[in-house]
């Protein structure tokens, strides 16, 4: 690993703005100077962030819209997501939640209303567990929810999106994959990694064990201007993944968070980087293009053929 910059001051109003953390295992994978990085750049603070477009907001997907209830996101059909924690491995940049405030952790009894929402609603199938990241969770609580999901029987699956066995494997414990198995629900299990060289030995280690656990695997990339913005990298990252037994999912446009704007490429270029993937990938090695739009009930798919 290269020797740790220090900040600048416009770095450090970033910084301010937005913590930066960064686990040691993302930053042992630091191996170009600095802003050459994909590593350095998506978790070092910019001066760029101090920008400030107009279309870029603090709350570019509105989820407060469809959140009938603190902790719970509910704009799918059959679907809810619950955001468990604000607590993080790291933090990405580009984060579309980077100006949500930091809270304490939810109380027993909001937990239980959740729940009992839940248990109320029998058209939902499945549940995402987001956050922050809920792999964040201590082993106690972890425990207590997986139990709870597991007494609902109209739940069908447990969906779980997670930075946590990229960015810091060592939290994903056999008890807590144990648990998981235990509530008796289809798991999948959806990681974001946006470049090859976020992948370690101790994080494919995580990963088989998750699928030898019996979990889909899936991943989630930002295409982000400087770090993965081109067929090459993309294609290395997707094939490196579907060797690990991970199946390429979504590749998301920007979310227009404010303080991001320095990483977003453009969707035409996006389209011609899924052409020229195209050209050189299986198809199950790629990922769908899509963005996010806080009016529409799902991903918007983005046709680039």
């Amino acid at each position: 690993m290269p020797a740790e910059p220090q900040l600048t001051p416009q770095q450090q109003l970033a910084h301010r703005g937005f913590p930066m953390l960064l686990t040691p295992t993302m930053a042992d994978c630091m191996r170009q100077p600095q802003e050459q990085d994909p590593i350095y750049r998506q978790f070092w603070p910019s001066a760029e962030e101090l920008q400030n477009p107009p279309h870029y907001t603090t709350d570019p997907l509105q989820e407060a819209a469809s959140s009938p209830m603190p902790g719970l996101v509910h704009k799918y059909q059959g679907r809810a997501l619950l955001h468990l924690t604000d607590a993080c491995p790291v933090h990405c940049r580009y984060c579309f939640r980077r100006h949500g405030a930091i809270t304490s952790p939810m109380d027993p009894q909001a937990e239980q209303q959740l729940v009992d929402h839940l248990a109320q609603d029998h058209t939902l199938q499945e549940i995402i567990l987001s956050g922050g990241d809920p792999l964040m969770l201590n082993a106690p609580k972890w425990h207590w929810w997986m139990t709870q999901l597991a007494q609902l029987p109209h739940l069908q699956r447990i969906r779980i999106h997670s930075r946590v066995p990229v960015a810091d494997p060592s939290r994903l414990t056999i008890p807590m994959l144990e648990t998981l198995q235990n509530t008796a629900k289809s798991v999948v299990l959806v990681i974001h990694c946006n470049h090859a060289q976020e992948l370690t030995p101790a994080s494919e280690v995580a990963l088989q064990a998750c699928r030898q656990a019996g979990f889909l695997v899936l991943n989630q990339s930002v295409l982000l201007a400087g770090v993965n913005d081109s067929a090459e990298i993309l294609a290395k990252l997707n094939l490196a993944l579907v060797g690990l037994g991970v199946l390429p999912y979504y590749l998301h446009l920007l979310d227009t968070v404010q303080g991001a704007a320095h990483f977003e490429v453009s969707p035409q270029r996006a389209m011609e980087i899924m052409r020229q993937l195209h050209q050189c990938l299986p198809g199950y090695a790629l990922p769908k293009l899509v963005r996010e739009r806080p009016e529409l009930p799902g991903k918007e798919p983005i046709h680039w053929f």
